[in-house]
């Protein structure tokens, strides 16, 4: 997943968001990103398949859940610190994960925690690659600690999040909420600058 983030990074230009990846792939033309969704949604299919003892249907509200989440925690990052920040609220929502079935978890997590600073202060960024990694991460975390309604909540959730990312887009959401705008702004360069 991190690598597939990765090149979607460093492959200067092309097209931004689902919607103009699949106009890409419909004009017989594949871009990073499609390879990236291909990547992300087997990547949930096999993380999904070595979970013990769900049904089938909620196994696939799993796959969406992880995928959908990835692609959400990417279309956060656009700017310092937000996808961090709300990451570190989701990861306060996996305290019960088995660290058995995600060992990765408490990496991410305290890497994130780790990196805020830097992304705030705009030394470094997430970019694709830790974006998709820190969503893919909870998505896949949230299908552990839930319970099967829960798991297909959080997948609608999560794809309707999607669905508003390639319209409104989730900056405008985020500014149109006051405390989604208090909390995403705080700690940001633009708060130190004189008024």
């Amino acid at each position: 997943m991190f690598a597939a983030g990765l090149v979607d990074d460093l492959v200067p230009g092309g097209a931004r968001g689902l919607r103009n990846h699949a106009k890409e792939l419909a004009s017989g033309r594949v871009s990073t990103g499609i390879v990236k969704v291909i990547v992300l949604v087997a990547a949930a299919i096999v993380s999904i398949a070595l979970q013990p003892g769900r049904s089938g249907w909620i196994r696939l509200a799993g796959v969406v859940l992880v995928a959908a989440s990835a692609n959400v925690w990417n279309g956060l990052d656009v700017r310092p610190g937000r996808a961090i920040k709300f990451a570190l609220v989701a990861f306060a929502c996996l305290v019960g994960v088995d660290l058995a079935l995600l060992p990765t978890l408490p990496g991410v997590a305290l890497g994130s925690a780790a990196a805020l600073w830097f992304d705030l202060k705009e030394r470094a960024m997430l970019g694709d690659a830790g974006a998709n990694l820190l969503g893919f991460t909870i998505g896949l975390g949230l299908y552990l600690v839930l319970p099967a309604w829960g798991v297909v909540l959080a997948a609608a959730v999560a794809v309707t999040i999607n669905v508003v990312a390639e319209t409104v887009t989730l900056s405008h959401v985020i500014d149109s909420v006051p405390p989604l705008r208090l909390f995403d702004a705080r700690g940001r360069q633009e708060d130190e600058r004189p008024t």
